[in-house]
């Protein structure tokens, strides 16, 4: 008597094929995330670029209309008043007092950039020249002759945005 053997499993052609699929779908996944990661690079950046602009704008506002400019946010934790500044048209300290605001809040390049000791690059730079910051990075540039700030950010190698705000009205 000959007993039929039932053989349970998947053949190695089945196998195959599924590993085919897979690898197929793995190649088409990293292309999109890659994407999708460079976009949102770039979008950090504008973000940035945005919040800098309206920060550094309410700042003077405050001072045009009789408030007080406090940046506690910065190494020496200054809770003078700034507006002296602002009506001063003191762009340097005004500069110098609004980047270390900026990288006493800790932010990072958003396109990874490091220091060479393997820090975060930060994302505001205090000073630079219009259109050569690194990528992904804003620039506070201050300009003493005509009392106004550039904010300057390179958010990926192609594109740069640039705003003017005066200081003195």
């Amino acid at each position: 008597m000959k007993f039929k053997t039932i053989q349970k499993g998947f053949s190695l052609i089945e196998l195959l094929v599924v590993v085919a699929i897979i690898g197929v779908l793995a190649a088409v996944g990293v292309v999109a995330f890659s994407g999708f990661l460079g976009n949102s690079k770039i979008a950090a950046s504008k973000s940035n670029h945005q919040q800098v602009v309206k920060f550094i704008t309410t700042s003077i506002t405050k001072c045009d209309t009789g408030g007080q400019l406090i940046l506690k946010q910065n190494s020496t934790r200054n809770t003078s008043d700034l507006c002296s500044y602002v009506r001063s048209g003191n762009i340097p300290a005004l500069q110098s007092a609004f980047g270390n605001h900026f990288n006493t809040l800790g932010w990072c390049n958003p396109h990874g950039l490091k220091h060479t000791s393997g820090t975060c690059q930060e994302a505001v730079a205090n000073g630079g020249s219009l259109g050569n910051g690194r990528v992904g990075e804003t620039q506070i540039i201050g300009n003493s002759s005509k009392k106004i700030f550039y904010v300057d950010t390179k958010v990926d190698d192609n594109t740069v945005l640039t705003n003017s705000i005066n200081v003195i009205n």
